[in-house]
């Protein structure tokens, strides 16, 4: 039978003690659509207060024509802690320490995490999407990688995680077993310089990793550096995409990359603290020639920022495409997410995700992101408040998904 009304009824509870109510309330929903003074609550909306320092249950009942009431107590529910940010969540077990230029989001095969390297103990944690414990997936090895692990990608189709490992004199390319984290293969990359993203490319036929050498802006034109590369997965080689020599567009600090078709999107000028050097290149996979799609001279809009208000540099650094909306998303450290047209470049400001809005502490160190096309939400790092975000991309709301313990 036809529902005919939803309520939400949201029972308050002390963290440390489950079983003790501190109160509870009912929120009705109001429906998205009506026809014909017909409600239809197919897809419906709710605003729902939550009790402070508390944990609150959030279960929903649906009544139809007849009557016919969901029980309380067989409703589906999901809880959401309402807590001072400086605490961690969902405990203490596994904090982050020094987050990564890379998360990987992980939902095939029933598997309900999100994997994130953790720097400064060289271990890739895996992170319950529901309830944000983080457990240990993979140790990375001294003999493996003397250093830490980064630009995690993810490739479910064969069951493989690969990230880069930047050691001296080369850089290494990793390749773990996705279900039991064992290391089955390491390949030296032809770079001696840093790598930190990398993005898996199966368009028209391809079936590589690329990547970009990450270099310092005080070496620009040093030889050997700046360029995009790829692996065969195939024949398990490298080879040069598009090359530093001849090129008119560096290709400064790059940090990220993402694949739109036959086009490779990346970030340049990370560390610089002048605004002009932020850029987004689009590197042509066929042919290796690169263009500005949007800077502060290239495309209309909001400004890409050179320092924030408390002296860091506003790197762009994450980027996830999203072709069938014409856009890519672009995280710049401080907390502003922007939306990029394909075609223009033209630049707007999709969202501020500070955790308050003026003071200047609550601006995140947003470096990655991630998106669960199914839900359509996206997950974002903050390696400021060693924390991962999960943001609505419909309704714009945003909680934390799991952090460790802070002091502000």
């Amino acid at each position: 039978h036809a529902i005919t009304s939803v309520k939400l009824v949201i029972r308050s509870f002390n963290i440390a003690t489950p079983d003790v109510t501190i109160e509870t309330k009912e929120v009705i929903a109001a429906p998205k659509s009506e026809a014909n003074g017909v409600k239809d609550f197919s897809s419906w909306t709710a605003t729902i207060p939550l009790t402070a320092t508390a944990e609150n249950e959030i279960k929903v009942v649906a009544i139809d024509d007849r009557e016919n009431e969901i029980t309380v107590e067989q409703a589906n529910k999901v809880v959401i802690r309402q807590a001072d940010v400086k605490s961690a969540f969902p405990d203490e077990i596994n904090q982050f320490v020094q987050l990564p230029q890379a998360i990987a989001l992980d939902k095939n095969a029933d598997r309900n995490r999100i994997l994130v390297s953790d720097q400064e103990y060289d271990v890739i944690y895996s992170v319950n999407l529901d309830s944000g414990q983080r457990t240990t997936f993979i140790e990375i090895k001294n003999d493996d990688c003397s250093n830490q692990a980064e630009g995690l990608v993810l490739d479910a189709t064969n069951n493989k995680l690969y990230a880069f490992c930047n050691i001296q004199p080369k850089t290494v390319l990793l390749e773990y077993n996705l279900i039991s984290g064992e290391l089955e293969n390491s390949y030296a990359t032809s770079s001696d310089t840093y790598v930190y993203g990398g993005a898996l490319d199966r368009h028209n036929g391809r079936n590589q990793i690329v990547f970009a050498t990450h270099i310092d802006h005080a070496n620009v034109w040093e030889e050997e550096n700046g360029g995009v590369y790829a692996f065969n997965l195939d024949t398990k080689t490298f080879s040069i995409i598009s090359a530093k020599e001849n090129q008119q567009i560096p290709l400064v600090e790059n940090r990220h990359i993402v694949v739109n078709g036959d086009q490779y999107l990346l970030t340049s000028g990370a560390f610089m603290d002048d605004a002009e050097s932020r850029k987004v290149i689009s590197v042509d996979a066929l042919t290796g020639s690169r263009n500005v799609l949007s800077s502060n001279a290239v495309g209309a809009g909001e400004l890409f920022r050179g320092l924030l208000p408390d002296g860091r540099v506003a790197q762009i650094l994450g980027l996830y495409v999203q072709p069938q909306f014409g856009r890519v998303l672009v995280s710049e450290v401080g907390g502003k997410l922007f939306s990029i047209n394909l075609k223009t470049g033209d630049r707007t400001v999709f969202k501020q995700l500070s955790y308050a809005q003026t003071v200047v502490e609550s601006l995140p160190a947003t470096r990655d992101i991630d998106i669960d096309t199914i839900n359509d939400v996206a997950y974002i790092d903050d390696n400021r408040r060693k924390a991962i975000l999960i943001f609505d991309l419909e309704t714009q709301e945003k909680v934390i998904l799991s952090k460790s313990k802070n002091n502000f």
